[in-house]
């Protein structure tokens, strides 16, 4: 038997990724998409995005090495695995961004991503990098350009630049539902996840241990059990569907509200993202917590476990497995050649991902 996988994770409008992805209202900027797609003229190496201005090249390869250092990667060591690098026409040559160094927002056209690298020749910047600001901005009517925003020469710390494209074209578009608790998926499934609220046998919560806590989750709740039980002492979990609890001291922490999701499906992907909490040191939005939903149809009742959870980002990671066939009538997968694409990710592959976010427990 062969389980159908989904996601069920919280989102933030601002993000770090290890390829430049922001999943937005509107779209999932996945800048692997535009990786080696450049177009092919006089003044760019075959794959990169690259723009004139004054004396200088700039070469812009997003999510992957430029092809320009590629091609003679001795002389051009400098700009040694940047996405982006400055070439003057003097032969003066510097990287203007570092992979690993992105961070995104939402714009209401667009998104934005700055990126930076360090500073390997030219005068003295702010913490000894320079920065790169691109604006994606969607057009449906333009051909695919990347030029300069603002001037700029090799004594400049900070380079600003505008994409403008054609977003369905290289990106996934989100379909938003106004249901924060159901989203129809195009593979036929309408996960509604008011069918497994407060069906759990712990009070109405789907309960799990992990080391010295337990994590309280209702499905699509205005709040856990956990807290409705006791709402004077378990205040910090109010409002959220989700909650963490330290069985050493008491304390509790809360991990995703339902009141604010959305849903946006993409190339099988479905997402719900919930906002809410506190800032903590990884996000202004407050912690993320990630649920996994695996279709089971051999499952008698809904089970929910822990995966794992890291200080680094403030993630923690769930899985939620249950009969999609009887709590959302989903027809029954049975096992076959093409079922294996599930956990390859092919394109027959469904998956729902819930996002959410709350307040940090340290």
């Amino acid at each position: 038997m062969r389980a159908t996988i989904f996601f069920f994770c919280l989102c933030i409008a601002l993000s770090r990724s290890k390829c430049a992805v922001i999943v937005t209202s509107n779209w999932i900027f996945d800048l692997a998409s535009l990786t080696n797609k450049g177009p092919i003229n006089q003044i760019a190496t075959p794959g990169d995005w690259a723009l004139r201005y004054s004396d200088f090249l700039v070469h812009y390869n997003p999510c992957g090495k430029t092809n320009w250092e590629l091609r003679a990667p001795v002389e051009r060591a400098a700009c040694k695995g940047s996405y982006m690098c400055f070439n003057q026409d003097s032969g003066n040559v510097f990287p203007l961004a570092e992979p690993g160094s992105e961070v995104w927002a939402e714009t209401g056209v667009g998104a934005i991503l700055q990126m930076s690298a360090p500073v390997v020749s030219g005068p003295f910047c702010t913490n000894n990098r320079r920065t790169s600001t691109i604006r994606f901005v969607c057009d449906s009517t333009v051909t695919p350009s990347f030029v300069l925003e603002n001037p700029a020469d090799s004594s400049s710390c900070s380079f600003y630049f505008v994409f403008n494209l054609d977003c369905s074209t290289y990106f996934a578009s989100s379909r938003v539902s106004t249901d924060v608790c159901a989203y129809n998926s195009s593979g036929g499934i309408n996960f509604d996840l008011r069918q497994v609220n407060a069906i759990a046998p712990f009070g109405g919560d789907f309960k799990v241990r992990h080391e010295r806590f337990d994590y309280y989750f209702n499905p699509c709740g205005l709040s856990t059990n956990y807290y409705q039980t006791s709402p004077s002492t378990r205040q910090m979990c109010e409002n959220n569907a989700l909650c963490q609890v330290d069985t050493v001291n008491g304390d509790n922490f809360p991990l995703g509200v339902s009141s604010s999701s959305f849903w946006t499906e993409s190339e099988g992907k479905t997402f719900v993202s919930l906002y809410g909490g506190e800032p903590n040191v990884c996000s202004a939005n407050g912690r993320t917590s990630v649920i996994e939903l695996v279709c089971d149809y051999q499952s008698s009742s809904p089970t929910f476990s822990f995966l794992s959870s890291s200080a680094v980002d403030c993630t923690h990671q769930f899985r939620f497995a249950l009969n999609c066939s009887f709590y959302f009538g989903a027809p029954i997968v049975t096992p076959s050649v093409s079922s294996i694409c599930i956990e390859q990710n092919c394109s027959s592959n469904t998956n729902a991902i819930i996002k959410g976010s709350g307040a940090p427990s340290s």
